[in-house]
């Protein structure tokens, strides 16, 4: 039941990957955002492995979080480019 966020930078105008893979003990939420909170990609399936990739327009951080929707602990990878 818990929800991590991670602030990563990008370079602008250069391919980003994000992906999240868990344990399998219980389902994670993905939620990407840039520093003004548009959504880059939103997961909420009954997995705990999600994949995104985008192009970010110009340099600057964004927000992973990451939510675990069950009280059973998921420990994960968080891997970016």
């Amino acid at each position: 039941g818990r929800t991590d966020v991670f602030k990563v930078p990008f370079y602008g105008n250069s391919y980003a990957e994000v992906a999240v893979i868990g344990d399998g003990d219980s389902n994670l939420n993905v939620l990407i955002t840039d520093e003004n909170r548009n959504t880059i990609c939103y997961d909420v399936s009954w997995s705990d492995k999600v994949y995104c990739n985008f192009t970010p327009a110009w340099n600057g951080y964004f927000y992973i979080t990451v939510q675990n929707t069950r009280r059973s602990r998921n420990s994960y990878y968080l891997l970016t480019n």
